[in-house]
């Protein structure tokens, strides 16, 4: 029985999600969990968002709309407008499915299934030109079934081309002036980012993966297809 209660307490959520709340962050955004299916992602004022276009997230959204191990649109998104005064105000708003929790690994094999899901979402996107720009394990969530769920497509952007904001987190090419394009590889660095932020021993295979990932070459960092073949993914690939 205290077996069984150990097992069961790796599928808890780490932070939970609560329904009928409104999360607000700094940047404008809101979270608003609608019910067991679904939560509503609200941008106000969404004409003076830096980080991304209405344009690329319908693009986006389309892309990911049968992709598994994406953050789908239950409905939009969409663009509602308000005249305040002489002011047009834009608000940006996505109603996403489904409800999902934020867990790290506890485990090897979970970090190898979470990244395995992650390679094979950003395969989907980057053969559709866009790019992610944001994977950290807070956008990295899990839903009801247990399956690793890419989320947080607000920064997104299309491939190849100069972001007109740079965060601290993304590769090191991005920050050298003039900015160069945000290319699929500046994507494969913030994975193998994602391997320093584990509480997990790692091996020396791990290790020199995440070497690869982070590559300070962007030129030598492998693609999403070409990971998804790596020999670490082996004792996994047939179960998923």
């Amino acid at each position: 029985m205290f077996k069984l209660f150990l097992a069961a307490a790796t599928l808890l959520p780490d932070e939970g999600f609560p329904l009928m709340k409104v999360l607000k962050r700094s940047n404008g955004t809101s979270i608003s969990f609608i019910s067991t299916t679904y939560v509503q992602k609200r941008i106000d004022s969404f004409n003076e968002y830096p980080y991304s276009s209405f344009d690329i997230l319908q693009g986006v959204y389309e892309t990911v709309q049968l992709c598994e191990h994406a953050a789908r649109a239950h409905r939009g998104p969409e663009l509602l407008e308000k005249k305040r005064g002489k002011r047009k105000l834009m608000t940006y708003i996505v109603d996403i499915e489904a409800v999902c929790f934020r867990q790290q690994p506890h485990n090897v094999r979970e970090l190898k299934i979470a990244l395995y899901h992650i390679f094979q979402v950003l395969v989907i996107i980057h053969n559709a030109g866009f790019v992610h720009r944001d994977l950290r394990w807070e956008n990295i969530w899990k839903d009801s079934k247990g399956r690793n769920i890419v989320g947080d497509w607000e920064h997104a952007g299309r491939i190849n081309e100069i972001p007109t904001f740079v965060l601290s987190w993304w590769a090191p090419e991005l920050h050298t002036l003039p900015t160069p394009p945000y290319t699929d590889k500046a994507d494969i660095f913030l994975v193998g980012s994602l391997l320093d932020k584990v509480t997990l021993l790692l091996s020396v295979e791990e290790l020199k993966l995440r070497s690869q990932l982070k590559c300070d070459n962007p030129d030598e960092r492998p693609s999403a297809a070409v990971v998804l073949k790596h020999q670490w993914f082996d004792d996994i690939r047939d179960v998923l």
